[in-house]
């Protein structure tokens, strides 16, 4: 082995350390050792994170240019994907033209994450460029103050509107991410010119009743349908309807204009004569004609009684005129023989005499009136002819005669009934109840003064069971004491004041006449004294039938003296003494209870029963009055009450008290001893 030459150097000699001194130098590390050591420890370190990382993707919708950062851990980024540990993050991501976003993400324990994240473009700036300037704008219906505006990104419709322009709507769309865009829009006009002409020329000329001028004319007008009017003096205006279409041109053909026709106004006395013009039917005067100008027009009055008008007329151009004309008549005689004499003759409506006498009248239709004050006046209707005498007879008679005459002195209700019409007119007034002195007296007879007026018809007889049944078909009046109250021609008892109420207004609905009383739900509730339908008499016009006389009131309606003769009426006579315990001495009727209506002779008007069978039902709520010297006049009572008069004597009754006819009983329901008759107002 070959030798290698090394030079020997001494070394420099160094004493010996301290021994602990050497202990420590041994047990330091160098920089080196130091430095790999860290190395290892980050290699381990990185290791074990590449080793445990999470991947995650960032994926942004709408563009590549976005920017991702993640925040909040230990991550690492390689372009959109990021290793990271699982745990709470922020990610936050801006990009030109979006708005930035930032979101909270965990990621999770799975290997591969992925998320994918949509931005919000910015608005975009949006300026209209409009034509004509001063139009306005709508954006999806929502006026535009500003011609330059921010949008959202998407879809609009813009409504551009200005005066004379036609409406333009527009869809566009907004880009956004900030971007600028300008739209212009220009609006068509609305109007179209047009050119008038007419013959003659200068006249007025109205569009849709506003003048623009005088012809020859050229006009800018709205595109739609207009109203023209050609007006010119002694010309007749003339119309048409225009059609206007936008951006065109149109020259109408010449419009010629026809002379204006004359106003001719007629007038006659008399009024209505017929107006034929030219053979034609215009109507009755006073009326208008029109003429057609510069010619000759024949015109014809005529008017039954008088003589024909035959004129001719001619009139300028929009000339006017206007005439009267006196009718004359074509004459007939009449005679009138008038009682009284001093009674006034007129002829629809005009006074021409005072009868007796001979008059010409027109050979028209005459309706002839003749009165005198206190009189019912004479009407008849006339037509005098020439030559051929006519007379008119007429003796007036008073109202009062005149009255009377007119109404009929037997009526019939609709079940048959007769009823005879009573007429106080003229009798004046009379006392109703009794003197303070009268023997039987009852408190409840207070003296009143009365007086009718209105005739009115009463029923001759009580009504029967027969013909309540006619409305009522179940009724029954029943017994007395085994004694039937229920056969056909016997009065209807057992009928409270309601059901005969009821009772008149079912006669007036057969017979057509309006109600007497009103009903609510089927109860009488009140009276209309003004109808003159079917209902049950006033205790006033009850006393009148039966106590007013010549002379005074009766007491009794066989005279003063009690008791009455057999046979009189039906009373409580000694065969009904097992019934009701009391009788008339000594006085026989031959019925233990109710009678068939009209068995005893009539009182007063031939009306039968007011005195006795079955006591009766009057209109009259019960009350008591107070005296008085007032005079009552038609009197009805009140409207309605608890309880209402019963008047007259009955089969049950004896008492010298009860058989007076001032005697005033009171109820309201049915009993086997009232029963009731109808009346009604003869006029």
């Amino acid at each position: 082995m070959a030798q290698t030459k090394r030079n020997l150097k001494p070394t420099e000699f160094q004493p010996a350390s301290h021994p602990s001194v050497a202990k420590a130098r041994a047990g330091m590390l160098s920089p080196a050792k130091i430095a790999l050591t860290v190395l290892a420890v980050v290699l381990m370190m990185a290791l074990g994170f590449v080793l445990t990382a999470k991947s995650l993707t960032v994926i942004v919708n709408q563009t590549q240019e976005a920017t991702v950062e993640l925040k909040g851990g230990f991550s690492v980024n390689f372009g959109d994907r990021f290793l990271l540990l699982p745990g709470e993050y922020r990610i936050e991501i801006a990009a030109p033209g979006f708005k930035a976003l930032r979101i909270p993400y965990t990621a999770t324990r799975d290997d591969s994450q992925q998320l994918q994240v949509d931005l919000k473009a910015l608005p975009g700036k949006i300026t209209f460029n409009l034509n004509p300037a001063n139009a306005t704008v709508q954006v999806d219906g929502e006026p535009v103050i500003d011609t330059t505006l921010e949008l959202e990104p998407g879809t609009y419709e813009a409504l551009v509107q200005a005066d004379r322009y036609q409406d333009t709507n527009v869809k566009f769309e907004v880009l956004g991410q900030g971007i600028t865009q300008e739209f212009a829009i220009a609006l068509d006009p609305n109007w179209g010119a047009i050119t008038i002409h007419s013959e003659p020329a200068n006249a007025e000329v109205y569009v849709d009743n506003v003048r623009l001028g005088t012809t020859p004319l050229s006009v800018d007008m709205m595109a739609g349908q207009h109203e023209l009017r050609l007006e010119k003096e002694n010309y007749q205006s003339a119309s048409q309807t225009l059609e206007i279409r936008a951006g065109t041109e149109q020259t109408l053909p010449e419009i010629v204009l026809e002379e204006a026709s004359g106003q001719f106004r007629i007038e006659s006395d008399p009024t209505g004569a017929t107006v034929m013009l030219d053979g034609r039917y215009k109507g009755l005067t006073p009326v208008l004609l029109t003429l057609e100008p510069g010619h000759e027009h024949n015109i014809l009055l005529t008017k039954p009684g008088f003589r024909t008008l035959d004129i001719t007329r001619k009139l300028v151009a929009g000339g006017s005129a206007q005439e009267s004309f006196a009718l004359q008549p074509t004459l007939g005689r009449v005679t009138f023989n008038v009682s009284p004499t001093d009674a006034v003759i007129t002829a629809n409506g005009r006074q021409i005499g005072l009868g007796p006498t001979t008059l010409d009248l027109p050979q028209v239709e005459q309706k002839i009136a003749i009165s005198k004050p206190g009189y019912e006046p004479f009407i008849t209707v006339i037509t005098p002819r020439n030559g051929i005498a006519q007379t008119v007879t007429a003796t007036l008679m008073t109202e009062a005669a005149a009255r009377k005459a007119r109404l009929r002195p037997i009526a019939k209700d609709p079940t048959g009934a007769e009823l005879v019409l009573i007429d106080p007119a003229g009798k004046g007034s009379f006392t109703m109840g009794s003197s303070r002195r009268d023997s039987g007296r009852r408190a409840n007879e207070t003296e009143r003064k009365v007086q009718l007026t209105r005739a009115f018809y009463v029923a001759k007889q009580e009504t029967t069971n027969a013909q309540f049944r006619l409305f009522e078909a179940t009724h029954d009046s029943g017994v007395a004491a085994g004694n039937s109250l229920n056969r056909q021609t016997q009065p209807a008892v057992q009928v409270s004041w309601q059901q005969a109420a009821q009772f008149c207004n079912w006669l007036s609905r057969r017979e057509g006449l309006p109600l007497f009383y009103k009903e609510q739900n089927g109860i009488i509730v009140g009276f209309n004294p003004e109808a003159s339908g079917y209902r049950l008499p006033s205790e006033a016009e009850w006393e009148f039938v039966t106590r007013v006389n010549a002379t005074g009131e009766r007491r009794f309606l066989w005279g003063e003296t009690f008791p009455p003769a057999n046979n009189t009426e039906n009373f409580a006579d000694a065969s009904s003494a097992h019934v009701t315990g009391r009788i008339v001495a000594n006085y026989q009727d031959g019925y233990v209870a109710t009678a068939p209506v009209g068995s005893f002779t009539p009182g007063p008007y031939g009306i039968f029963d007011l005195a006795g069978n079955a006591a009766e039902w009057v209109n009259d709520v019960y009350e008591i009055g107070t005296e008085s010297e007032h005079i009552e006049t038609n009197p009805l009572g009140k409207q309605a009450g608890d309880n209402y008069v019963i008047k007259g004597g009955s089969w049950s009754l004896s008492k010298l008290s009860e058989l007076r006819l001032s005697y005033r009983d009171y109820g309201a329901r049915g009993r086997d001893d009232v029963g009731f008759r109808v009346a009604r107002y003869a006029e």
